[in-house]
């Protein structure tokens, strides 16, 4: 998919209005994004898959904006976050209620400075 790959957008607002409720895969769709706070308020309840969906976000130092999407329905994360340079803190993701069979293969890949990383339910 890899729609926002690249762009250097400083404001994300116009992504809060998005509706999102029948996409089933965003993997490589938010890219290189310098942050990721418009979508803080989407409804992720039917995203199947994640892979790769926030990789390489270099100014991304947290991920607190997204800790209330529901991904019950969730198959799929790995890499989701893979070579964010510069994430900290990724523990208040601990809320995600994943299932047991939920593909998890390193979704922090590469995160060299990532200190607090969240312990799913």
């Amino acid at each position: 998919m890899e729609m926002f790959q690249g762009c250097n957008f400083e404001n994300l607002d116009f992504l809060s209005k998005w509706n999102v409720i029948k996409v089933e895969d965003i993997s490589m769709g938010y890219k290189k994004l310098n942050n990721i706070k418009g979508v803080k308020n989407w409804n992720v309840k039917n995203v199947k898959t994640f892979i790769g969906a926030f990789s390489l976000c270099n100014n991304l130092t947290d991920v607190n904006d997204i800790k209330k999407w529901d991904m019950s329905n969730t198959e799929d994360i790995r890499l989701m976050f893979a070579f964010c340079k510069n994430l900290k803190n990724a523990g208040s993701l601990y809320k995600w209620k994943l299932k047991d069979d939920v593909m998890r293969d390193s979704p922090f890949a590469l995160c060299d400075k990532l200190i607090l990383i969240a312990y799913y339910e």
